[in-house]
């Protein structure tokens, strides 16, 4: 009939745009595997942040002295993960996250998976921007977690000031419920006014 031929033309169609979706992400997976993540470090110099609250490398500079900050409160012996820390925004840099934006985070996941980073860092860069977090995961994804929505949510205020209207379009209220979530979920007695006076420091700073 009719309609099974037009059905039927449609999913051709759809299967043609997949294909060719598919066809460029395996095309940029290549192209980005030949740049390792700790060779993308100094790249992030060339992202802007916030306005006024500097580049993406500072921000993983930042991230990575929260996280210690944060997990030398509770005593988890994170330092061993120091090095890798400061990868948490790399795949910014990458041609796939720059075609699939809201695939950041996993890219770099799965890239640290293959230049076989510790497990508990490839699984922290995975879900770092998610607001669930499943309570078995490792200590680390929360930590990155966490230390991602404070930094985002200062950044936002030193460059925007303040929140207007009763839409949340910057995720700010998102990022400050989901902070409370994960501490009540992993039972992280974290005191949050410390952690953002010393996020603030962090800021101040880099000037």
């Amino acid at each position: 009939s009719k309609d099974i031929s037009k059905k039927k033309y449609i999913v051709k169609g759809n299967e043609n745009v997949l294909k060719a979706r598919f066809s460029d992400a395996k095309f940029f997976i290549e192209e980005d595997k030949k740049k390792k993540l700790k060779n993308r470090i100094l790249d992030l110099r060339k992202i802007i942040f916030f306005r006024g609250a500097g580049d993406l490398y500072q921000r993983a500079e930042r991230i990575q002295k929260i996280i210690l900050f944060m997990s030398d409160n509770l005593n988890f012996d994170l330092k061993r993960f120091y090095e890798h820390l400061i990868l948490s925004n790399t795949d910014l840099t990458c041609e796939l996250v720059k075609e699939f934006p809201n695939l950041q985070g996993k890219v770099g996941g799965y890239y640290a998976s293959l230049e076989k980073l510790p497990a508990e860092v490839c699984k922290a860069i995975y879900s770092q921007y998610d607001s669930d977090i499943p309570k078995e995961e490792n200590t680390l994804s929360f930590m990155m977690a966490i230390a991602q929505k404070v930094d985002f949510i200062l950044g936002f205020f030193i460059s925007y000031k303040k929140i207007s209207g009763a839409g949340d379009p910057f995720g700010i209220r998102r990022s400050v419920l989901s902070i409370i979530k994960m501490c009540i979920e992993k039972d992280l007695n974290l005191d949050l006014i410390k952690i953002f006076e010393f996020s603030k420091k962090k800021f101040e700073e880099q000037n």
